[in-house]
């Protein structure tokens, strides 16, 4: 099986066909992922800053160039490298970036596998490899989640609406 997982990001700014996008970005096998590097201005400042999309699975193609991995006439929903069955392996300089990452995953009858991606923006690239170790495995990942659902959990469990209308009472008290 070919599991692919993909990513757009606005990580360059806003995208202009004929504009000057600025972003470099490949495959970085200490990552198992793409790193994107851009620069950004906060506070009229700039500064550097690093996304990323890494796999618990090994990579086994990858695309960091929006425009290849979708294709000229493509859409997310039929981008021409799966369209294709084959990504490109190729490296984004100066034009709209994207994080496409495909392994090849072979499962016997009745096995299950958990795949784990990670997705991020730094400001230091040393900080990817920090949060791939607190994250990149399924355990670790299914942890944090499970944190992040008590954490939502315990900001809004104290709130409680009770109205005439079931279904209010369902959307405010289970929902929001």
């Amino acid at each position: 099986i070919d599991v692919t997982a993909y990513v757009a990001t606005d990580l360059d700014g806003v995208y202009k066909k004929q504009g000057y996008n600025h972003p470099r970005g490949d495959f970085d096998k200490s990552l198992n992922g793409i790193c994107h590097r851009a620069v950004k201005d906060f506070k009229g400042e700039i500064h550097p800053v690093f996304g990323y999309l890494s796999s618990s699975e090994t990579v086994s193609g990858y695309d960091a160039r929006h425009n290849t991995f979708i294709g000229t006439y493509g859409n997310e929903f039929y981008p021409r490298s799966l369209v294709r069955n084959r990504m490109e392996n190729n490296t984004c300089d100066s034009e709209k970036a994207c994080f496409a990452l495909q392994s090849k995953i072979t499962l016997h009858p009745g096995e299950e596998k958990e795949i784990v991606y990670v997705c991020g923006y730094e400001s230091e690239y040393e900080k990817i490899s920090e949060n791939l170790k607190k994250y990149l495995t399924p355990e670790k990942a299914n942890s944090a989640k499970e944190e992040v659902l008590k954490y939502f959990n315990d900001c809004t469990s104290d709130v409680t609406v009770n109205t005439p209308d079931e279904n209010i009472n369902n959307v405010t008290n289970n929902w929001l």
